[in-house]
């Protein structure tokens, strides 16, 4: 079984019908095969996500709303740039119900003129 990045976003974002598709589009293999793929990825992402301990921390400040603090933990324990840290914070934001797509604060909206 080999399931792309694309496919393993839309899983991490509960798009499970989508990732279906996109699979098998990928792929070429039937529906069967696809959804025990999709299956199969999703129990290896919790598995995983289970047993990292940087996860519950990870989890514990995005509940306190401690966005900046949970991506300071992510850059240390991934070893990863900012960017990357900020687009894996925002993604298990949204795994967690805390965010949904499109709702981050823009600058753009809050210097409006008004009429």
């Amino acid at each position: 079984m080999n399931v792309d990045n694309d496919v393993l976003d839309l899983i991490s974002t509960g798009q499970d019908n989508d990732a279906l598709e996109l699979h098998k589009q990928r792929t070429g293999v039937d529906h069967a095969e696809a959804e025990a793929h999709i299956q199969a990825a999703k129990q290896l992402t919790h598995e995983i996500v289970a047993n990292d301990p940087a996860v519950e921390e990870i989890d514990a400040l995005l509940r306190d709303r401690r966005k900046i603090e949970a991506i300071k933990v992510a850059r240390e324990a991934y070893k990863m740039g900012l960017k990357e840290a900020k687009e894996l914070i925002e993604e298990r934001q949204l795994s967690l119900g805390l965010r949904t797509p499109g709702s981050g604060f823009s600058l753009f909206g809050f210097f409006k003129k008004s009429a």
